[in-house]
């Protein structure tokens, strides 16, 4: 038995020598080790058109402003076209602004929907690109509380709904996002004092949890009770990190909550309405 462990030990010496001496040939010839590296996947980056507002949460009969911005992922556009639609029994278009000046502007309205139409003007001879710029701004009325969704109307590669159009007469359009906004009520909550909303209704301001600036996957957290009948329900606000979470909504005995401003750790300012 003795003699077989000291043999198995003698092999395996021996060939760690015979491995350790090829290293050292490899490395004296000039020679080396191939190591295959497999590239992570690159993400492709798409042509974009997305709905902003500056305020997301609006009292009821208050004028908002959405703008329209565009990214044409590094290549020329000559034209586009951006058809939104909208509920005209809550929302009223009062104007547009911020046009670009190389492009000509031309809007049709019709019922629930309006189109933006932009084309390059002939006498611009440099290219035209689209960095996270905007494209027009729309002025609005709400004239009723509730949810208002603004939706871009498009189909990748159809060019007779909102389109963008580049230098080889190309929809490159790839990506849209849409916007909603609420109208409502707005109400201010001060941390610890419980404000009578409705029939029944009220809500507290539970607790507004900054996280230290220097924690890049953190997140502000605001917490928010609403009180019903005797009953309680506790929702919150969250906003930040990495990915950039922005949950500025929720939903609580048959009412939405829309935050529209933090003005310090202990007071908050809300839109609420009733679920329609």
């Amino acid at each position: 038995m003795k003699k077989t462990v000291f043999l198995v030990v003698t092999v395996v010496l021996f060939l760690v020598v015979l491995f350790l001496r090829s290293i050292q040939l490899n490395r004296l010839k000039g020679g080396s080790t191939l190591v295959t590296v497999t590239p992570a996947p690159v993400k492709e980056q798409k042509a974009s058109i997305k709905l902003q507002s500056g305020s997301r949460s609006l009292v009821s009969g208050e004028e908002g402003n959405i703008i329209v911005v565009a990214d044409s992922v590094k290549k020329p556009i000559v034209g586009f076209d951006v058809v939104i639609n909208y509920p005209e029994d809550k929302v009223i278009l009062l104007s547009l602004g911020r046009q670009l000046a190389d492009f000509s502007y031309f809007k049709k309205q019709l019922k629930n929907r309006i189109i933006i139409t932009g084309v390059k003007k002939p006498e611009v001879k440099n290219n035209i690109v689209f960095d996270n710029t905007v494209l027009i701004e729309i002025k609005f009325k709400t004239k009723a509380e509730g949810m208002i969704d603004f939706k871009i109307d498009w189909q990748a590669g159809t060019r007779n709904k909102t389109n963008l159009i580049d230098d080889n007469s190309v929809n490159i359009l790839g990506r849209a996002e849409d916007i909603r906004v609420g109208s409502g009520e707005k109400i201010t909550l001060d941390l610890g004092k419980p404000v009578s909303l409705a029939k029944g209704l009220s809500a507290e301001l539970i607790s507004v949890e900054k996280p230290d600036v220097r924690c890049r996957d953190c997140m502000t957290v605001i917490t928010v009770r609403v009180m019903k009948d005797g009953k309680k329900q506790e929702s919150f606000f969250k906003e930040g990190g990495i990915m950039g979470l922005k949950q500025d909504n929720f939903s609580s005995f048959g009412y939405n909550f829309v935050l529209s401003e933090v003005s310090s750790d202990r007071t908050v300012t809300l839109v609420y309405y009733e679920s329609k």
